[in-house]
């Protein structure tokens, strides 16, 4: 069963629910507002299936004029780039992917423009050559 955080720190009010079990999450989830000056945050964990850390509180903005909702969507930045690293390094593992091999003998359809020879390797280390976007893309 899980137990509520509900509680008040200078960045405004935490709310969520937490696992007994996962308690320390709890704990330095506070603690971040508390002594670290974080202004808005969330969390949530799973285990096989369920929330067992389900957190979030604070603001999104620095006026402190918007709470951090249940169900806010932020941007995670470079985070992708740790997960990418361990599916790729999974799937060498269990010798389901060669760096030396080319992206289209994975993926086919990459094979256009000029792309067929570009490695799993250049494409993971950036040195595909890829264009990157001059304008933010619409929303």
């Amino acid at each position: 069963m899980n137990t509520s955080l509900d509680c008040t720190v200078s960045a405004g009010e935490l709310r969520g629910t937490v696992d007994p079990r996962f308690s320390r999450v709890a704990d330095e989830f506070e603690r971040n507002f508390r002594e670290r000056n974080e202004l808005g945050a969330s969390v949530c964990v799973m285990l096989n299936g369920a929330p067992v850390v389900d957190l979030w509180g604070g603001f999104l903005d620095e006026a402190r004029t918007r709470r951090w909702p249940h169900d806010g969507i932020v941007n995670v930045w470079s985070v992708g780039k740790a997960m990418t690293a361990l599916a790729v390094l999974k799937l060498i593992d269990a010798g389901n992917l060669d760096v030396d091999q080319s992206v289209a003998s994975y993926w086919p359809e990459f094979a256009q423009a000029g792309k067929e020879r570009i490695s799993v390797g250049e494409l993971l280390a950036h040195q595909a050559g890829l264009p990157g976007l001059a304008a933010p893309l619409p929303a």
